[in-house]
């Protein structure tokens, strides 16, 4: 959520607030409550398998006029399940990379196609074959965790490309570090930059054969 946040912000000059429903204990009727308060133009939920009857129950109870977003790793596998809610509003379900296609929708200039549609719901996928795809990946995706090795860490390479053409981002993180992976906090690898670019080129030379 604080991705999109920032790239709404910065590229649609939007007034974002993110609610942390967890933290502040705030229950359905509590959160649908709220919308219906403010009135927002949009409204964005991170859905998980625990919490889907939760969001469903959210989604289709909004008694405002919004465009909702709804997005988290688990879309992939439920957004078929999400096309059939009884909604009234227009649902945007983003499967991948949502802070950069979302600006595009909330702007009404996205060029991209949804790959399905039913009713007032939308399914748009941010991958490889997207023009939305990033041409370099988010460097804290790697911040607190080793990520030298991981299946995650080749497949984002095998799409991206060498360490150099990453991207620092200064609202994820205090620190660049070197080459922007060796952070002066969290969990992160000891390994030299050299290693690090010759597991990488040796990551690609294995995905081409």
């Amino acid at each position: 959520m604080g991705y999109i946040a920032t790239y709404l912000e910065k590229t649609n000059d939007i007034d974002v607030e993110i609610v942390d429903c967890v933290k502040d204990r705030k229950s359905v009727q509590d959160i649908i409550s709220y919308i219906d308060k403010t009135k927002p133009d949009f409204v964005g939920i991170n859905i998980f398998t625990q919490n889907y009857e939760l969001v469903k129950n959210i989604v289709e109870s909004i008694h405002v006029n919004c465009k909702c977003f709804i997005g988290g790793q688990a879309v992939k596998s439920i957004y078929r399940k999400i096309l059939n809610w009884n909604v009234s509003n227009t649902l945007n379900i983003i499967i991948g990379e949502g802070e950069f296609i979302i600006p595009q929708i909330v702007s009404e200039n996205c060029s991209q196609e949804p790959e399905e549609q039913m009713d007032s719901k939308y399914v748009y996928r941010v991958n490889i074959n997207s023009i939305y795809f990033p041409g370099t990946f988010r460097t804290s995706v790697f911040q607190f965790r080793p990520y030298d090795g991981t299946q995650l860490y080749n497949e984002i390479i095998q799409d991206t490309g060498i360490i150099q053409n990453c991207q620092f981002n200064e609202t994820i993180s205090k620190f660049k570090g070197r080459s922007q992976f060796n952070f002066d906090f969290g969990n992160y690898s000891m390994e030299s930059d050299e290693v690090l670019n010759e597991y990488i080129l040796k990551t690609q030379r294995l995905a081409g054969e």
